[in-house]
């Protein structure tokens, strides 16, 4: 499950902030979210849970805080 938690929240922080436009990556599967999704849930499978709860925290708190800024912005 907790697989499932990183895998979004590194595809929504990854799609939110253009990295694959940064890092000129504009091919499948970076520029296509659904695809990049599999593909990291695929990765973090095999993955130890520790990296998988690293990756949850970091880019689950990136894409938070980046939600929680849009709405405080505007009241």
């Amino acid at each position: 499950m907790i697989q499932l938690l990183a895998s979004v929240a590194f595809v929504t922080f990854f799609q939110m902030n253009n990295l694959h436009h940064s890092l000129s990556l504009n091919f499948k599967p970076f520029n296509c979210a659904p695809c990049l999704g599999f593909w990291t849930a695929l990765a973090l499978i095999w993955a130890p849970v520790e990296l998988c709860e690293v990756i949850a925290i970091t880019f689950g708190a990136g894409v938070k805080c980046a939600i929680i800024y849009r709405l405080l912005m505007k009241l």
